[in-house]
């Protein structure tokens, strides 16, 4: 069993009956958007790719997810009695009104994927986004696979009707998950075969890593402060000491609300998978993008929507930092990015003895533009 004081009301909102254990917070989600062959209605993005999807019957789903895992979901969906549409992209909080009009138009589900936060760490306004579907009698659904154990949230109050976590964000076992459901809230199991959580989801129960998750969350409502503080300071700290010492890069992303532990920036003109390599031969671990988007050749789709432009989307890298990072390994980073990115662009042919070349961005010119 969980230790003491996960499942209730001193530590968590969540009690035993209101959440299913899935092996990681794509399940959750995969499992919440299977929900429109039942007549619910599914989706994709406040911020991304949001779309709308209806079923023969006249229910329709919306849904307001980024993480490429959850679009391929629904895309995977799409039979000819289904309709896709995708909504322009807008800074998280001038797109409440779009939101507002957008869930009006729908009368089921929404589910809000933070897929913008997976991979530049920006916040949208969800608390207020269920509320707009609360209002509109729509089913919210959010995944909050990066955001718990870095910010408080409060599942007691609010009007989150459902909500994905993994146990790896916050230093627990991978492979273990939780979909938080609100008391009674219609539910369809993705897999069927035994009674195990409350007929839910079967097979059996990983105790050892439930019991690591419960654990984990102890600890990171313990350390929270230190993460929006320490953390915080780690990340500007690497943010400046690059942008300082590498032409030609940004930071991509709200500076000014976003996780205190995620610095996503880009280096034109050069590959972010090979500015990876050369990292991990120092022992420097980062990644191109979210999980989602890993093995795949194509820019980010999350900075393709942001309107990064393509000399700048192929080379983005994503720097995660925790509690147990130090300074000394801050500027060690800072250290090593300069030299990886000067040899990278002698190798480019964007890139010139003085700077980029001239009007790289046509020579670019990709196939998917």
């Amino acid at each position: 069993m969980p230790p003491a004081g996960f499942w209730t009301k001193r530590r968590s909102t969540m009690k035993r009956s209101d959440a299913a254990i899935t092996e990681d917070g794509f399940l959750g989600n995969r499992i919440r958007l299977r929900q429109p062959a039942d007549g619910y209605r599914a989706a994709i993005d406040p911020v991304l790719l949001a779309a709308a999807v209806s079923v023969s019957n006249g229910d329709s789903v919306l849904d307001a997810g980024a993480g490429t895992g959850a679009a391929a979901v629904c895309l995977a969906a799409r039979v000819p009695s289904f309709r896709i549409a995708a909504l322009e992209i807008q800074p998280a909080l001038a797109g409440l009104a779009r939101e507002n009009a957008a869930i009006n138009g729908f009368e089921d589900r929404l589910t809000v994927h933070q897929g913008d936060v997976m991979e530049t760490g920006t916040l949208f306004p969800v608390e207020e986004m269920a509320m707009l579907a609360k209002s509109a009698g729509v089913m919210f659904h959010t995944d909050a696979v990066q955001a718990v154990g870095k910010l408080p949230i409060s599942l007691k109050d609010g009007a989150i009707d459902m909500l994905s976590l993994s146990g790896h964000k916050l230093h627990a076992p991978k492979g273990i998950g939780v979909l938080y459901l609100r008391r009674n809230t219609r539910f369809r199991p993705l897999l069927r075969g035994g009674h195990q959580e409350r007929g839910r989801r079967a097979g059996t129960e990983n105790t050892a890593s439930i019991v690591a998750l419960g654990k984990a969350c102890e600890m990171a409502l313990e350390h929270m402060d230190y993460e929006k503080t320490f953390v915080r300071t780690l990340r500007d700290r690497l943010e400046q000491g690059i942008l300082a010492a590498v032409p030609n890069c940004f930071v991509t992303g709200d500076p000014g609300n976003r996780l205190p532990n995620t610095a996503n920036i880009a280096f034109e003109y050069i590959e972010g998978e090979a500015i990876l390599l050369l990292l991990n031969k120092l022992g420097i671990a980062a990644s191109s993008g979210s999980a989602c988007t890993s093995g795949s050749l194509e820019p980010s789709h999350v900075m393709r929507a942001m309107g990064i432009p393509f000399t700048a989307a192929h080379g983005t890298v994503r720097f995660s930092l925790s509690r147990y990072n130090s300074m000394q390994e801050i500027e060690r980073v800072i250290e090593a990015v300069p030299p990886i990115v000067a040899q990278l662009r002698k190798l480019s042919p964007y890139w010139g003895e003085d700077g980029p070349s001239e009007s790289p961005e046509k020579a670019f010119a990709p196939a998917f533009a």
